[in-house]
């Protein structure tokens, strides 16, 4: 599924699906704002931006808190 994040211990590494292979990021931005750093994941605050109750943003928030 687009957007999982996965963590893998061989390589010590988290990693997403961005839809085609699994890309490598360092960085999170958690603002309503797209960043302009397109390196990392963004998490849109915006009103309109997720809806917690969505398994992906409840994924991600778990490995932001392991983080």
């Amino acid at each position: 599924m687009k957007g999982q994040i996965i963590y893998i211990n061989s390589l010590d590494d988290l990693r997403f699906w961005n839809g085609q292979y699994w890309e490598s990021f360092r960085k999170i931005y958690i603002q309503d704002t797209p960043p302009d750093d397109k390196g990392g994941i963004w998490i849109d605050t915006s009103e309109d931006g997720y809806n917690t109750s969505s398994d992906i943003i409840q994924d991600m928030l778990r490995v932001i808190n392991i983080l």
